[in-house]
């Protein structure tokens, strides 16, 4: 919807030049999707309408909960006229882009590391469970965004609590090490960009006075973390190409 409510949004940017050539240089935290879902595609537009868009708030009863101007908006817009231009657009950076990078940082340090090519996404927790029971000799590096079911007061993000989830699964058991980081440095209303755990991670909140189980229902993954030493805090980077996932556990 929000596409068809902008004076730049869904090619309007590019339908601006009228004529002659234009380059789209797009830096992607969209995992998966097309380079006109990226930004709501300034200079590539979807293929849907302004009425395609009315009929989205109609689906879903939303016509009387937003406002009037919106509906107004809706009905007289019509798509982006893009003239005779030339246009070629390249996705500079994306998070496979990252994940490459953190492969080859990694075998310059004599480490076997592989990207994998599938997509993070799914819930947070069961995501990061999933991972660091099935990690091996070989760093394996994900990519993608997954999604949280908020239901604790607790501070943290999806990141922090995928650690957390990480260092209960991974809790005793043979040397490993699992790794969720967002990539723009802000991982959820905090100031960490995610954390760094190990199979040591959890006994260590533990010995701190925390439940790790516990923390991890209340959404309150940050000061778990905090009193493990496990937070990663780099301040914002000033780009977001999507979450980097990493997890390396001794084979044997």
């Amino acid at each position: 919807v929000r596409r068809h409510l902008s004076e730049i949004k869904d090619g309007r940017l590019l339908a601006a030049a009228r004529s002659g050539h234009a380059v789209t240089l797009t830096i992607s935290d969209v995992a998966g999707a097309p380079p006109s879902a990226i930004a709501s595609g300034p200079t590539m537009p979807e293929g849907s309408s302004p009425a395609d868009a009315l009929g989205v708030l109609r689906d879903h009863d939303l016509l009387d909960a937003v406002p009037e101007a919106v509906v107004a908006h809706l009905e007289a817009a019509q798509p982006a006229a893009i003239g005779d231009i030339d246009h070629h657009s390249e996705v500079v950076a994306d998070g496979h882009l990252a994940a490459s990078a953190a492969v080859r940082r990694l075998g310059e340090l004599d480490i076997p590391a592989r990207a994998v090519t599938e997509d993070l996404r799914g819930f947070a927790i069961a995501s990061a469970t999933s991972m660091c029971e099935s990690l091996s000799g070989t760093v394996a590096v994900l990519t993608g965004e997954t999604t949280m079911n908020v239901t604790g007061d607790g501070r943290g993000g999806r990141n922090q609590s995928a650690a957390l989830a990480g260092a209960i699964a991974l809790d005793g058991g043979v040397p490993a090490v699992f790794a969720a980081l967002a990539t723009d440095g802000i991982d959820g209303p905090t100031d960490a960009a995610g954390a760094i755990v190990t199979h040591r991670t959890a006994e260590i909140i533990r010995s701190g006075g925390l439940d790790p189980r516990r923390s991890l229902g209340d959404d309150d993954a940050y000061p778990a973390l905090a009193a493990a030493d496990a937070l990663v805090i780099t301040g914002p980077s000033g780009t977001n190409v999507s979450d980097l996932w990493m997890g390396w556990r001794q084979d044997g």
